[in-house]
């Protein structure tokens, strides 16, 4: 029971970190208050126990207060309200559970079967694809991740060069549409790093990275005039643009309301998204970014998250 009450609250401790999910062309028609676990719902409160909030120092013999599935309260001395359930955590030590910032968890379950893997869709730009819809909340790997400590993790689409939408879940529930805390979260893109190799001259290789980033540079010129044509529609006798999926996922990305989650390593790499999504006036985070120490002043002077 002791560990099992260690686990629960490990679960919820990060619940109340992330906001509500704000309006979005691509957000799913469903309400998380709602769709809340049956059996988070209620007042529990554990005491006796050992807090360690990790940004304070630890805690002794304090109550936690949980009020439907998020922390309400911590310290010694919390008003525990009649009718809650409460454990005895002595002997027990509390943790924030660990948040893992890019995960392909729920989305694959063994590698050497394709019906179990479901990171990447048909095609390069599938700015549209969800990954909330994909996630198996069935996958064994989930119970195992939880169990070591990861409570909240970014789940996150991986194929093509515009992969999709990632979403952030807690990895506890029966279905996706309780797991998910916020949706989506940005784009993620696979970024094509100009090479570095020593056999091309200086010129081959930029006419090499400038004939990759052609495309992609088009399908953004392309989601503007169709973010244009939107913003017109039904003004002044302008007749409603038609939709399309992909362009309307770019939207949010367009207008600086969702990061665009960029997947590179290399200094060379970094310092060209960098150059890039200033060019494109998007906001841009690092993924991966095995080299960013190598380029530390450049992103601290850009203010670039990785």
């Amino acid at each position: 029971m002791r560990r099992f009450v260690a686990y629960g609250l490990s679960i919820l401790m990060f619940a109340a970190c992330w906001g509500d999910e704000s309006a979005s062309p691509i957000a799913p028609r469903y309400d998380a208050a709602q769709e809340r676990p049956a059996k988070t719902r209620g007042v529990y409160a554990i005491r006796n126990v050992t807090v360690h909030p990790v940004s304070a120092p630890p805690i002794e013999g304090a109550t936690v207060l949980i009020r439907d599935g998020k922390i309400a309260a911590v310290g010694k001395n919390v008003a525990i309200p009649r009718g809650a359930k409460v454990y005895d955590g002595r002997g027990n030590h509390l943790y924030p559970g660990y948040i893992d910032a890019c995960t392909t968890l729920g989305l694959t379950e063994i590698g050497s079967i394709a019906a179990t893997i479901d990171t990447t869709e048909t095609g390069q730009f599938n700015p549209n694809s969800r990954t909330e819809i994909a996630i198996n909340p069935d996958s064994e790997l989930i119970p195992v991740t939880r169990v070591n400590g990861t409570t909240t993790v970014v789940a996150a689409p991986t194929g093509g060069i515009l992969s999709g939408m990632g979403c952030v879940m807690n990895l506890d529930g029966w279905t996706w549409e309780e797991m998910v805390i916020k949706t989506p979260i940005g784009l993620f893109m696979n970024f094509p790093a100009p090479s570095a190799a020593a056999n091309q001259s200086a010129e081959s290789r930029r006419r090499d990275w400038e004939s990759r980033m052609r495309p992609i540079n088009e399908f953004l010129e392309n989601a503007r005039r169709y973010l244009r044509a939107h913003q017109a529609g039904g003004k002044d006798g302008v007749p409603a643009h038609e939709r399309d999926p992909r362009f309307e996922a770019m939207i949010p990305i367009l207008e600086g309301k969702l990061p665009l989650f960029v997947r590179v390593n290399s200094a060379l790499g970094i310092q060209a998204a960098i150059r890039w999504a200033e060019e494109q006036k998007l906001r841009l985070v690092i993924v991966g970014g095995s080299e960013a120490w190598r380029v530390a002043d450049l992103l601290r002077e850009k203010q670039v998250p990785v």
